[in-house]
């Protein structure tokens, strides 16, 4: 539904929104492989996690350089 590339340096790391059944998954990847999945019931909650998260990366310095 909605995959966001940041990057800080040299580092990427990808805020993902996926809908998979009934339930809705925020991903935080980073391009080394780690992966940390949050799984919500209900699509506001998790459209909230993943714009906190996005807000929180800017704050932190990370520059938003690809979406879809």
């Amino acid at each position: 539904m909605l995959q966001w590339v940041f990057s800080r340096e040299n580092t990427l790391v990808t805020c993902e929104l996926l809908q998979e059944g009934s339930r809705y998954l925020v991903r935080l990847l980073t391009h080394s492989g780690t992966m940390i999945v949050a799984t919500f019931e209900a699509g506001l909650a998790a459209f909230q996690r993943h714009a906190a998260l996005a807000a929180e990366l800017r704050r932190s310095g990370w520059t938003l350089v690809a979406y879809r």
